[in-house]
């Protein structure tokens, strides 16, 4: 069996709405499964890795196959938490190391 091989993306997230890790991951979710269905939802397999709130940035995970489908429900994001806001990716990477240096 061969091994899952993963995607990082580094998002800008609007850092002025207080917004929870729990309220992105479910903004990001409910994208997906709007414009792919639950099986994209399944496919991707998001986890967010880490949630700065006050530099405004996230840092998810999904499988290699999958990076444009996050990123098109990225881009299509139009709300979060009942807010009108978007997220912007600023890089994509294979190893969080190497995304850091994005920064």
């Amino acid at each position: 069996m061969l091994r899952t091989s993963w995607r990082y993306l580094l998002l800008r997230v609007p850092s002025e709405q207080n917004i929870s890790e729990n309220d992105l991951k479910s903004a990001v979710s409910e994208t997906i499964e709007e414009f792919f269905g639950v099986i994209g939802l399944s496919q991707i397999s998001l986890r967010i890795i880490r949630y700065e709130p006050s530099k405004g940035r996230a840092i998810v995970r999904c499988r290699t196959e999958s990076t444009e489908m996050l990123r098109s429900s990225i881009a299509l994001l139009t709300k979060i938490s009942g807010k009108s806001g978007s997220i912007s990716t600023i890089g994509v990477s294979g190893t969080i190391k190497s995304l850091k240096l994005k920064v």
